[in-house]
């Protein structure tokens, strides 16, 4: 009786061993196929041009080149309105469905001017600025197309 006890035993504890065998495998490849759906950053890299609307100097030109590796967007910008040729970096971060970013500009002015994206596609982007310092009082909207 006691051999039988043993033996069903034994028995029972490698059929419980092969199932936690079997089973983790399938586990593993949930968590990867589970990482796979979660989206990266949206791809904003590449040159960008459009227009803006500023609320001093009227309608004029942005283009916008970013470059991006995986969240962190960086790069640089020319905005061109009223007699004003402005240009200087960008640094930001995208998420799978927004962008967020600033243009920053260089002496005399050192604007830093907070760009708000209200929509965004693969190929569109289009939203609001706001820069206020001493020597630099920004504001309009905004609306680019990616060059192909």
């Amino acid at each position: 009786m006691l051999i039988k006890n043993l033996k069903a035993v034994g028995l029972g504890t490698l059929l419980a061993c092969a199932i936690v065998i079997i089973s983790r495998p399938g586990l593993a490849q949930e968590d990867e196929s589970e990482a796979r759906r979660k989206p990266g950053p949206v791809n904003v890299a590449r040159a960008w041009t459009g227009t803006v609307d500023d609320s001093v100097d009227g309608a004029g030109t942005l283009d916008l080149d970013f470059s991006q590796k995986q969240a962190v967007v960086g790069g640089t910008w020319q905005y061109q309105t009223g007699g004003h040729d402005v240009t200087g970096t960008v640094a930001g971060k995208a998420t799978a469905d927004s962008l967020s970013f600033t243009m920053k500009s260089g002496k005399p002015n050192n604007c830093n001017i907070k760009v708000t994206v209200s929509t965004l596609t693969a190929t569109e982007m289009s939203g609001s600025y706001l820069g206020k310092t001493k020597h630099c009082q920004a504001s309009g909207t905004f609306d680019v197309t990616k060059s192909q």
